[in-house]
């Protein structure tokens, strides 16, 4: 590659985050680590925002206009159009700490082998001026050897705005699932997990604004919780039918798979479709020793005599349809 190789390139796609797009870009110039370039991949949004980056006078700043296509396209767009070997995202209505990129390029330069390093970051509820730490449950920073078995047992979930990843990763795993309208990201850190090492940073290095209008997190829908969970099935039994899940991950990827169905199915109870629920509880099947705390919350809180009555008859139906290709096989 000619020309200048940029230690970090720092993605971020944008999509009508006028209000908060020069807070997120703000956050990467203070950065303590000035090597790098920002790109905003602008997806099609109707507001200001695509001009208020324009208009900020910094040759770092690369700005690229795409018709919208989502946030996993805008990503892969900024993926093809960076020029280092790693790479950093961040939503435009999050922000970095300003030691963000120094102690996690530090990382990738001390474990060479290591693909991605995700920190400690904050849930911010600004109407409440909240604060959440997300992964700070005492675990201190390390290699992560098992990334299912951390996010099942320690809550910690990735957010994309504080992962830094290589480049090269992406070739083995793909990069992020177009069309994908929510959670994108997950299946992405599985897959890459799937192939790779992470490094856990316990220190908060990351803020993650949880109450912004638009914002992924309060635009998901029970619909889009139910395609994200058909789509992370599937790209498990891609991967596990050519044979390249490691089998020391296969328990624990199973577990965080069911956790993500148990999530589905609080929200299913949260918005009163109880039938729904009852089914999805149903074919989550006996439930991981880290998941049984969650699955008896389940139970204890949101069953009500009814979603008991309907669990019972969803267990007769398939009891009975057990019964019914028994039958068939011994006729056959």
């Amino acid at each position: 590659m000619s020309g200048k190789v940029n230690k970090v390139s720092v993605i971020i796609p944008l999509y009508n985050k006028a209000a908060f797009i020069k807070r997120a870009i703000d956050s990467v110039l203070s950065q303590t680590l000035q090597d790098f370039e920002i790109i905003v991949v602008d997806d099609g949004s109707q507001d200001a925002g695509a001009d208020i980056v324009a208009s900020i006078s910094d040759s770092r700043i690369k700005l690229i206009r795409q018709e919208n296509a989502g946030v996993a396209a805008a990503r892969n767009v900024g993926i093809d159009a960076s020029s280092s070997e790693l790479l950093a995202f961040l939503d435009a209505d999050d922000k970095y700490c300003n030691t963000f990129l120094e102690k996690t390029v530090s990382v990738m330069v001390a474990y060479p082998d290591v693909s991605l390093v995700f920190t400690n970051y904050v849930n911010y509820y600004a109407d409440k001026d909240l604060s959440i730490n997300q992964t700070g449950l005492g675990i201190p920073s390390g290699i992560i050897g098992d990334y299912f078995d951390f996010s099942v047992r320690r809550g910690g979930l990735v957010s994309s705005s504080s992962v830094l990843i290589r480049k090269t990763i992406f070739e083995r795993s793909g990069k992020f699932p177009v069309g994908v309208r929510h959670s994108e990201d997950t299946d992405t850190w599985y897959r890459i997990a799937w192939t790779g090492i992470f490094y856990y940073i316990s220190e908060v290095l990351a803020y993650y604004y949880r109450d912004v209008v638009g914002s992924a997190v309060n635009s998901a829908t029970c619909e889009d919780a139910r395609c994200h969970i058909e789509y992370r099935e599937k790209t498990f039994n891609e991967w596990l039918n050519t044979g390249r899940i490691p089998p020391k991950l296969m328990k624990s990827t199973r577990a965080a798979i069911q956790r993500e169905q148990l999530g589905y199915v609080r929200l299913l109870v949260y918005s009163s479709r109880l039938k729904e629920g009852t089914h999805v509880l149903f074919s989550c099947g006996v439930p991981a020793r880290a998941n049984i705390l969650l699955y008896l919350e389940i139970c204890a809180r949101f069953i009500s005599p009814k979603f008991i009555i309907q669990f019972m008859k969803a267990i007769k139906a398939s009891i009975n349809n057990v019964r019914y290709n028994c039958r068939r096989q011994e006729r056959r």
